[in-house]
């Protein structure tokens, strides 16, 4: 409102009279208050004055006057202001309102206390509620907007789905920003979460990278491998004077790997030798069975391959602690794990490594077969070179015979072995028995076990005796090898084991031996060779006798119509004389008979005989010149036409066949048309039409020179004229003609069927031969293309380099590590790390309450387990001292030599092998580290009860100091979760805290975790891999895995989510409409983002105890409630189905 106030002065002296002091304020009418007071006596549009006073008359009428402009009326009130009352007062005008809607109100004498009315309570109750409301529907739409986003994608007004966000709420660091495009290039937002998670979070991932032609797999872990190796590879080949020896030395083993001209120069000199230390390969010798067969026994051989080479054939045999006493190394018979083969310190026994990856590829058929077939190949290819190596004679008969006799064997012991599935419970494989007792059990056909223990022991000076306890994993494998080794002589025994290590040693050889590998590891060499010859054999004939046939026909016709066509001209010709001589004749006689007639009766015979001859002359050579130009252009004509349409049909038909036929079609094609066009038409036509044109017309020219010049009156030639003639006086001129044509006919045809046949013969010999060779060699490299993805879907071999790296870190992982560390390793992530697995741990520990299968003893001892799990991470801190010689140490007695890099092999072998055999009398080391440090992985021991994490998984996606936490709890957190689930799986749940194999379960909790684990492998068993031919995962094979996915991924949620209770939400990527939780999730499932060939997904689905890396994601997510109400995914949706899964 407007307040209008107007003061007027008393006037004091020279005309001023003073008439007092009056406040006029014109408020507008309302019960709200005025200036702090009340209304008093307001009437409408009335004056309010002091009492007492009243006001001059000219002031009251100007007042009003005032007023009624305004459209207002002037009333007085009994009640009037005091001036002190009135002074200062202001109103206020209210914008948009009329002047008529105001009053003129007075303040009161004394502040009066404003009291809310009903309908001033009301109105602001409304507005309370409205504001309420609105700010109720605000929340609701944004809700509702990204729920929409995540159902539809993004938008075209995309820019909506983010205006809610605070903008000082989003981290807009170089990392985070890194962090955002990383999740944003990977993720496919136009999947629906809930439908597909792993496509949502893995589609642009999959669109985006392609596998490389030198791998089977390419995943995030393989890029970050090969991104690590790049690294290693400058470290390796940086020369550094100050280096300690142990890196020197990796060095060196790495420039004698690259060093591949002395490699080529060496050939297979290096294998021949091997050869010979181990007894020789009988099927590369001609005198093995007099000089070696007698003095041969099988457990010198495989103590030999053990002790000096590390190659387990037959038995596994090596040292690792006690499953019952993880304190102390026993000997053991059992088959490797690859997480702790590294590690190398229990000797035991069992089902041995093969030469395939699997026992499905020795029994199954279909693609396997053709592997199989590839694996026969390279068996034999290799025996041939060794054989030609030492110079000896070519018996292919001989070879194939006895490498189809060792493949045998070894299809024999695959069956042996028992499945996956039939050796997950490691309790009842555990078999502890003495030295005397295993060679009373397991006889083998004579086999001495004492001896063959003692042959390889004693490489590190470690003796045993007949009381030595041994652990057999495999006594079903033992007890059927019984019955398998009498069945084969020593011969086929001894090529099988030679052949599995020359086998394992061809990567270290020239590049013939490799190639000959690779067409195998391709899946390209048996089917290239065996169709090879098959095909050379069998498409040679029947390419031979169908070409042949074809070439004999297309020949004979192409020759009959030449022919045809020579044959034309001459007819023509020929028809030409014969016509003009007939008709000159015929002509002549009529004319002289007319003009004789005529002559006589006109009686001017002179005249009439000298026209008669001048017309006869005249018209005869006139008409024999047109006669036989027309007769000639039309039959030419006739004859070319028809000859041409028919050649045309014939060779169009036939083309068509031949194409057809022939499995090579640009092949077929090119030399139907090289020989055909070139050869059939230039050679055929040219030679056939200049040969016989030349014959017949030096033939035509001898005889008419023999019928001119030589007497009628000789011998053939006069009888030939009689006999034409019919007399001896007959004409000359027709009897040549005659004899002419017929001699050049005859001569003619004879010489066309001639040189047709020969030409024939000729040429479909040359053709077929060029046409078998050209065909044959096109259908080796086809079927090489076609099939070289069999075994492992991979078309090239990887860099040199690559290969050198991988072999320097895998056996000098120390050495390896520490040039790793120190050029990209942060030092204070080995802190974080630490303390995000203590918070796991934590997690795990409050998640066993909430377990109602599990009771509260069996809980108990699980609770101290988890917190016994002591950790090794990023690396070993002694290997980054200069001033400890620890390091060095470890590789004192390696001398690597640069032009020797298969001896250098040879002597990691050895001292491998010693390595892990002289550990049977000393202690367990429990501070050991069991991998290296330049190692993209995780480990858990079970018997250390142990989790490790090498620096080379301490990176983004996994880890990173400075990205947002829930990117690390979903990266390095799910995965330190993972490693220690691993510690209660199926397998890991039978040791205790202290990694001594033992039941500390009650009855009750083992019988409600199986119950649990059946749920997870129907639920897994059900996946259909399509990449695999249709074949379902194999919940029991990878329950193991799944368990860890499961719990991993649940202990790390847990563990973030009180993160986030301490120190509170954390701010937003840019670009990405995503909270906190649901970036957990996001990049949990980024992680396992990965793409691979059909040909490893059927090979991995058999052999590798993990799930496919997209049911990783899937059944991990499904069974986590948490997910879907992050995502708010439906109940009954794929990612929130009713019935979910837990064991942990």
């Amino acid at each position: 409102m407007v307040s209008r106030q107007t003061d007027h002065g008393v006037m004091n002296g020279s005309g001023s009279s003073s008439v007092g002091r009056y406040s006029f304020v014109l408020v507008e009418k309302t019960n709200e208050p005025v200036c702090g007071g009340t209304v008093v006596s307001a009437k409408r549009n009335g004056l309010s004055r002091r009492p007492g006073v009243t006001p001059p008359l000219p002031l009251l009428q100007n007042l009003q006057r005032i007023l009624k402009l305004h459209g207002m009326d002037y009333h007085r009130t009994p009640h009037f202001a005091t001036p002190a009352e009135t002074s200062g007062m202001l109103g206020h005008h209210r914008m948009g309102k009329s002047e008529s809607q105001m009053d003129i109100m007075e303040k009161t004498t004394k502040p009066r206390k404003h009291r809310w009315t009903v309908v001033e309570i009301g109105l602001s109750i409304m507005l309370l509620l409205t504001s309420c409301a609105l700010a109720g529907m605000v929340v609701l739409y944004a809700s509702a907007l990204k729920e929409y986003s995540y159902r539809n994608g993004p938008s075209k007004d995309l820019w909506l789905q983010y205006q809610f966000s605070t903008k000082s709420n989003v981290c807009t660091t170089p990392d985070c920003v890194t962090a955002a495009a990383r999740l944003l290039q990977n993720m496919d937002p136009g999947v629906d979460p809930c439908q597909n998670f792993y496509q949502y979070a893995c589609g642009g991932w999959l669109e985006r990278h392609v596998i490389p032609e030198t791998s089977s797999l390419h995943s995030v872990f393989n890029i970050l491998r090969d991104e690590l190796e790049i690294v290693l590879k400058g470290i390796l080949e940086a020369e550094k004077e100050q280096d300690r020896q142990a890196f020197k030395k990796a060095k060196m083993l790495y420039r004698s790997c690259m060093n591949e001209s002395v490699i080529e120069q060496r050939d297979s000199q290096p294998l021949l030798k091997l050869i010979d230390s181990i007894g020789d390969w009988p099927i590369a010798s001609e005198d093995w069975n007099s000089t070696a067969e007698e003095t041969w026994r099988l457990e010198d051989t495989l103590a030999t391959l053990n002790a000096h080479y590390n190659k387990k054939v037959l038995l596994e045999m090596f040292v690792w602690p006690d499953d019952r006493d993880s304190s102390r190394h026993i000997i053991h018979v059992k088959m490797l794990i690859s997480e702790h083969s590294s590690a190398g310190v229990f000797e035991q026994i069992d089902q041995p490594l093969l030469g395939m990856p699997s026992r499905d590829y020795y029994l199954n058929d279909g693609n396997y077969k053709k592997v199989r077939e590839a694996y026969l190949q390279f068996m034999v290819s290799m025996a041939k070179i060794a054989r030609e190596d030492r110079n000896l004679t070519q018996d292919d008969e001989r070879v194939w015979e006895e490498m189809m006799q060792v493949m045998e064997l070894e299809r024999e012991i695959a069956n042996a072995t028992s499945p996956a599935e039939e050796r997950n419970d490691i309790t009842v494989l555990y078999n502890k028995m003495t030295l005397r007792e295993v060679q009373d059990t397991f006889g083998l056909d004579g086999f001495n076990w004492t001896r063959y223990i003692q042959g390889i022991m004693g490489s590190v000076s470690v003796t045993v005796e007949p009381e030595e306890h041994i652990v057999i994993y495999c006594s079903p494998y033992l007890e059927k090898l019984s019955h398998i080794l009498p069945q084969y002589g020593r011969r086929t025994v001894q090529n099988y084991l030679v052949w599995m290590l020359v086998m394992e040693r061809v990567s270290s050889l020239s590049r013939r031996f490799k190639d000959v590998r690779a067409h195998y590891r391709k899946g390209s060499g048996a089917l290239m060779v065996v169709f090879s010859v098959l095909l050379m054999v069998v498409c040679s004939v029947l390419l031979m006798v169908v070409f042949s046939v074809l070439l004999m026909v297309v020949f004979s016709v192409l020759l009959v119509v030449v022919c045809s066509v020579l044959l034309m001209v001459v007819f023509s010709v020929l028809l030409m004389v014969m016509f003009s001589v007939l008709l000159m004749v015929v002509c002549s006689v009529l004319l002289m008979v007319v003009f004789s007639v005529l002559l006589m009766v006109v009686f001017s015979v002179l005249l009439m005989v000298v026209c008669s001859v001048l017309l006869m002359v005249v018209f005869s050579v006139l008409l024999m010149v047109v006669f036989s130009v027309l007769l000639m252009v039309v039959f030419s004509v006739l004859l070319m036409v028809v000859c041409s349409v028919l050649l045309m049909v014939v060779f169009s038909v036939l083309l068509m066949v031949v194409c057809s036929v022939l499995l090579v079609v640009v092949c077929s094609v090119l030399l139907m048309v090289v020989c055909s066009v070139l050869l059939m038409v230039v050679c055929s036509v040219l030679l056939m039409v200049v040969c016989s044109v030349l014959l017949m017309v030096v033939f035509s020219v001898l005889l008419m020179v023999v019928f001119i010049v030589f007497s009628p009156d000789s011998g053939v030639v006069f009888s030939l004229m009689v006999v034409c003639s019919g007399s001896p006086d007959g004409e000359m001129v027709v009897c040549s003609v005659l004899l002419m044509v017929v001699f050049s006919v005859l001569l003619m045809v004879v010489f066309s069927v001639l040189l047709m046949v020969v030409f024939s013969v000729l040429l479909m010999v040359v053709c077929s031969v060029l046409l078998v060779v050209v065909c044959s060699v096109l259908l080796m490299v086809v079927c090489s293309v076609l099939l070289m993805v069999a075994l492992h879907g991979t078309t090239v071999e990887e860099a040199r380099w690559r290969d050198c790296v991988r072999y320097v870190q895998s056996n000098m992982e120390n050495a390896v590590g520490a040039l790793y560390v120190r050029e990209t390793f942060a030092g204070d992530s080995k802190r974080m790390v630490g303390e995000l697995i203590r918070k796991i741990q934590e997690a795990f520990v409050e998640t066993l309450e909430e377990l109602n299968w599990m009771d509260d003893q069996s809980k108990e001892k699980a609770r101290e387990k988890a917190m016994a799990i002591s950790e090794q991470i990023g690396y070993p801190d002694y290997i980054l001292d200069e001033d400890n010689q620890k390091l060095d140490h470890e590789y004192t007695h390696l001398n690597f030599s640069e032009e020797n890099y298969f001896e250098n092999i040879l002597e990691n072998l050895q001292a491998s092998a010693r390595k892990g055999h002289k550990k049977l009398r000393e202690p367990v080391d429990p501070d050991l580290w069991i991998i290296g440090a330049a190692v993209v992985n995780a480990f858990y021991s079970h018997n250390r009860n142990q989790i490790v994490f090498p620096a080379g998984i301490l990176q983004p996606p996994f880890f990173s100091e400075k990205q947002l936490q829930a990117l690390n709890f979903g990266g390095i957190g799910m995965v330190i979760g993972h490693e220690i689930t691993h510690g209660f799986d199926d397998h890991g749940r039978n040791f205790d805290k202290d990694g001594n194999m033992n039941n500390w379960w009650s009855n009750y909790s083992t019988e409600h975790f199986e119950d649990q684990s059946k749920c997870m492998v129907q639920q897994y068993g059900k996946f259909s891999w399509k990449l695999a031919g249709g074949q379902n995962v194999s919940g029991i094979t990878t329950l193991g895995e799944n368990i860890a996915d499961n719990g991993g991924v649940r202990q790390a949620y847990k563990a973030y989510m009180k993160w986030v209770e301490r120190e509170g939400e954390e701010p937003r990527l840019p670009g990405l409409d995503l909270d906190h939780k649901q970036l957990f999730f996001l990049n949990f499932a980024q992680v396992w983002c990965g793409a691979c060939r059909p040909e490893y997904a059927i090979q991995s689905i058999k052999t590798d105890p993990h799930s496919p890396l997209e049911y990783r994601v899937l059944g991990s997510l499904q069974n986590f409630q948490a997910f879907s109400e992050a995502f708010q995914c439906q109940r009954g949706t794929p990612m929130n189905p009713e019935e979910k899964c837990r064991v942990w």
